[in-house]
């Protein structure tokens, strides 16, 4: 299934959008050879544009002194954000305005470095990106797409930019191209919604001696999710931004910049948007044998070392939800101490690899993948490496 990142009622997008304080307007028009068009009131220049929508966000270019620039325009609840010149704006839809009379007129966009549009289509063929009309030697958007990938669980495939070399790194493709400090990270995500990844580590901090690092995210479209983390690795600034996509079959894709140049920024964020038109998703298979085996059972942990005791269990109901109790307790020359844990959610297993595994997707602890391997034992089974006990509860 192809996955589309356009909105399935375009219509939303036509119409003005104005900030009288800012002296902006904005009209968006019906699509033309695939691009919506349309003009814009900006430092008191009306200026054609032409635009196209991704992850839910519209994407635009117009012109100014002969160079390429671009703009973009996304709705969170009623708000409508309106980013050009690196600035945000708060936007107003409304039936209709005008234009002021007289205001000196802008060229026209008669070229473009956006994306092809990516249209309906059954087939894994990748988009072909335009030719930018930068200079060659600052172009880092390459013109082609033509390696297909496919992330190590198997639950997507991409197509990764002409130029740039890819290996596997703890299950997560690093791209990397020569003479270029930055690297595209291309990894899979099972959370079960966007939420989840707006909440989990959003404003925190993370610092050592070698490394700071402060984690933004916000939404992205109506869908999706842009996350930002900023600070030093290793002494060097770093900025790593990172979009994550949601599959219509759960879970998704995240797809990342690690850069260095904060003056390159913008341009390799529009290249990890052009890579993410490129992801078509796949339905994970279930795996019936081990689905039979674990469904209606307990999986219960146990180990004792040092005075320490640590249990904890999950039942896997037949309906698909779970319950998970975490205890652990010392006793050792009179002190005594507990710690206790529970969480709740839904499981399903996939085959991923010729391995089973057991997703979990808890409500306080989010997702968690067990890779599951048979034992000797009828009544046991590895999972992560380590031994649980299986006993029915159904």
């Amino acid at each position: 299934m192809l996955f589309s990142f356009a909105s399935p009622a375009q219509d939303k997008w036509l119409g003005y959008y104005e900030s009288p304080a800012d002296k902006i307007l904005l009209q968006v028009e019906p699509k033309v050879d695939g691009y919506f068009r349309g003009r814009m009131l900006y430092q008191g220049v009306i200026i054609p544009i032409k635009a196209f929508t991704l992850l839910g966000a519209m994407t635009g270019e117009y012109q100014r002194d002969g160079a390429d620039l671009t703009f973009s325009l996304y709705r969170v609840g009623d708000v409508w954000t309106f980013t050009i010149d690196n600035q945000d704006y708060t936007l107003k839809k409304v039936s209709q305005a005008e234009f002021p009379a007289g205001a000196p007129v802008a060229v026209q966009v008669t070229k473009s470095s956006l994306p092809p549009v990516q249209q309906a289509a059954t087939s894994n063929t990748a988009p072909v990106a335009a030719t930018s009309t930068a200079a060659s030697a600052e172009v880092i958007i390459p013109e082609n797409f033509s390696t297909v990938i496919k992330d190590p669980g198997g639950t997507f495939t991409i197509n990764i930019p002409d130029g740039w070399q890819s290996n596997v790194q703890d299950d997560v493709y690093v791209l990397t191209k020569a003479g270029e400090t930055t690297e595209i990270r291309i990894d899979a995500h099972h959370y079960s919604d966007r939420q989840q990844l707006l909440t989990e580590g959003n404003g925190e901090e993370f610092e050592d001696i070698f490394n700071y690092i402060k984690i933004t995210s916000q939404p992205y479209g109506t869908q999706h999710v842009r996350t930002t983390s900023q600070g030093k690795i290793k002494g060097r600034n770093v900025l790593i931004e990172t979009l994550a996509l949601y599959s219509p079959h759960g879970g998704g894709a995240l797809i990342g910049a690690v850069i260095y140049d904060k003056n390159r920024v913008q341009e390799y964020f529009s290249l990890i948007e052009q890579i993410a038109q490129t992801v078509v998703f796949e339905k994970q298979v279930e795996d019936n044998t081990w689905l039979n085996r674990v469904r209606g059972k307990q999986l219960l942990y146990l180990k004792t070392i040092s005075g320490g005791s640590t249990k904890y269990y999950y039942n896997l109901y037949s309906n698909g939800r779970y319950d998970y109790v975490y205890t652990y307790t010392y006793n050792s020359n009179s002190f005594y101490g507990s710690d206790n844990d529970r969480d709740q959610g839904t499981w399903k297993i996939v085959n991923r690899g010729n391995k089973a595994v057991l997703i979990l997707n808890g409500n306080k602890k989010g997702m968690q993948e067990i890779i599951l391997e048979q034992r000797t034992a009828s009544n046991e089974l590895t999972g992560n490496g380590e031994r649980f006990f299986v006993k029915a509860i159904e």
